[in-house]
């Protein structure tokens, strides 16, 4: 029998496997962003659960991507670990509104 190929934080079970993506909720009403600012632990992939409060739909671009976010509906979106101070900046409804998620360290 061979040894599995990969470093160990390649396989399944390897270092960085021990819990899910930290998740976080943002909210989108009347062209405003709920928080504004998401801090976030450097390094982890993280997860934004946009809701739509006020009824309307809402596209939110950030990280490259597109997001449609419909009312009464919960948007999951899968962001990259980032490096210590770095940030992402989205954009919600074409620039009405700005989001902006952020590596902090501590809490």
């Amino acid at each position: 029998m061979t040894a599995p190929r990969g470093s160990a934080e390649s396989r399944p079970g390897g270092a960085g496997d021990e819990a899910g993506s930290p998740t976080y909720r943002v909210r989108i009403a009347d062209a405003q962003v709920e928080p504004p600012v998401v801090g976030v632990p450097p390094y982890f992939r993280v997860v934004l659960r946009i809701t739509s409060g006020d009824g309307q739909v809402h596209v939110v671009d950030i990280a490259g991507r597109s997001y449609r976010v419909a009312p009464r509906r919960e948007e999951a979106v899968e962001l990259p670990g980032l490096r210590p101070a770095q940030r992402l900046i989205g954009t919600v409804d074409g620039g009405r509104a700005r989001l902006i998620v952020e590596a902090s360290e501590g809490p």
